[in-house]
């Protein structure tokens, strides 16, 4: 059986550019697998019926591929020195590159550089669009704990974070959990306009801004829904965070850094008046080709009609 120490994979990740990486051994997430099935149950998945599909895969990962033995997860901050101003918002990990070619270029590196040292190293690259429940696996690597907002929460780097995984064949030492330190507040649940945090870790995705300007494909975004001027995905409940006030910046990776164009429109107040071919433009190697010109535009008028 293939053995890689704990110390030398982390220390690869932070090679690569990753901020923390930590390590759990690959079972089914029984637990974790009742919650799903109880969220879904709710309909609290809202619109994202992908989140039904294999779902067995997305409890266990040694259904992924054979000799499945470790999760490798991996931290990436795209906490920004400055914010974009503007009478519209959007969250802060869509002011720059797309996140999913950069983290998965960062594990691909990672790979590399482990067959290097250990030729028989396989491991299946995944960021968020593969069925693997994320923030699951981060907490067993000890990479921080499920904050009340349903992010992770990183002690240092706080939840404006990016989470990656290898899968793969090496065993490892493994880390440990760590506490939830989360403790009394609950400034996350009071902050959200629509309630979408019904209770601590229950997120009601119909009432999430974020789902409401990214995932919903409807012409309309309900009447009753208030998002605050966001026009592309939502920041409200992770700035209320009392660990994100006193996180760190990741001032050594500038690929999420504010796109020119984007920040002009933002800041200059043009943003309505971005046409079709310009938003694409833009959004082609962003975050922001999740929606269509359609939605983009759909997103304004909505926030529009809210309160600032």
């Amino acid at each position: 059986m293939l053995f890689i120490p704990n110390s030398e994979i982390k220390k690869i990740a932070v090679e690569v550019g990753f901020q923390e990486a930590g390590v759990a051994k690959a079972c089914e997430l029984e637990e974790e697998k009742i919650i799903l099935k109880e969220w879904l149950q709710r309909k609290y998945h809202a619109g994202m019926g992908y989140m039904e599909n294999h779902f067995e895969k997305r409890a266990n990962p040694c259904l992924l591929a054979e000799n499945i033995q470790s999760v490798i997860s991996v931290l990436l901050s795209y906490k920004p020195s400055e914010e974009m101003s503007g009478q519209f918002k959007i969250a802060k990990y869509a002011y720059g590159a797309d996140y999913h070619s950069i983290i998965k270029g960062k594990l691909y590196k990672m790979i590399a550089i482990i067959q290097s040292r250990y030729p028989k190293f396989t491991a299946i690259p995944c960021v968020d669009s593969a069925p693997v429940l994320e923030k699951a696996w981060a907490i067993k690597a000890g990479l921080g704990w499920l904050g009340k907002n349903a992010c992770l929460i990183n002690s240092k780097w706080g939840s404006f974070c990016f989470i990656g995984e290898l899968i793969c064949n090496a065993v490892s030492e493994y880390d440990t959990p760590l506490k939830n330190h989360c403790g009394k507040c609950s400034n996350c649940l009071q902050i959200c306009p629509n309630r979408a945090l019904e209770k601590p870790y229950l997120l009601n995705s119909h009432k999430c801004i974020s789902y409401q300007t990214i995932e919903n494909k409807s012409p309309q975004i309900p009447h009753d829904i208030n998002c605050k001027n966001y026009i592309f995905g939502c920041d409200i409940c992770q700035d209320s965070c009392i660990w994100n006030k006193k996180s760190l910046m990741n001032d050594a990776d500038f690929e999420f850094s504010p796109l020119p164009k984007l920040k002009e429109y933002l800041q200059t107040g043009q943003i309505e008046k971005i046409t079709k071919p310009e938003f694409k433009k833009i959004a082609k190697k962003s975050a922001l080709s999740r929606i269509s010109y359609q939605q983009f535009i759909r997103n304004i008028e909505q926030a529009g009609k809210s309160e600032s």
